[in-house]
């Protein structure tokens, strides 16, 4: 079913749009310079990640394949993290458990892609049948996914937490 511009906005629930735009909010709050407080951020990810092992040993079975892409996806996360933290030039607050990061348009750019693309490609109307995630091809894909986001944690806290240990530090 082809939806014109207009049809898809006129049958989006109200809230979603409240969504959208807390969203928008957060990505355009990311453009700007802040302070990371590191313990939340690694609590907040913490349980993030306990939530996500817990929906990864759900839907997908420990095979070889599964685990060799799990593996796979964590390689690959653990440099991409390691990666985006590096290049962002952190600096840490001596003595403190505070990390100073500098503003990036990455979350602008990638949050308006997202939503763009959900209702510009599948419409307003996607439903996900939960026992397609029991076949293997999505199982694959799941396994994937959650090593690359349990690699992203890794490789960032990485950097994180050797940007504290040995700065570099800013001058205050």
């Amino acid at each position: 079913m082809s939806y014109t511009a207009w049809e898809t906005i006129a049958e989006t629930p109200w809230w979603v749009f409240f969504i959208i735009s807390l969203l928008m909010y957060a990505a355009y709050s990311a453009t700007k310079p802040r302070y990371l407080y590191v313990k939340s951020q690694l609590i907040t990810q913490g349980i993030s990640l306990f939530l996500l092992s817990l929906i990864v040993t759900y839907f997908v079975p420990f095979t070889l394949d599964n685990l060799g892409l799990l593996f796979l996806g964590l390689i690959l996360g653990f440099v991409t993290g390691k990666a985006h933290f590096h290049y962002l030039k952190l600096k840490a607050l001596e003595g403190r458990f505070v990390v100073y990061l500098p503003g990036s348009w990455l979350a602008l750019l990638i949050i308006p892609s997202v939503v763009f693309i959900k209702y510009w490609y599948f419409g307003t109307n996607y439903t996900i049948d939960l026992d397609l995630l029991h076949t293997p091809f999505y199982q694959h894909w799941l396994a994937t996914l959650s090593g690359l986001s349990f690699g992203l944690f890794f490789g960032r806290t990485s950097i994180l937490l050797r940007c504290l240990r040995s700065g570099p530090y800013l001058e205050e």
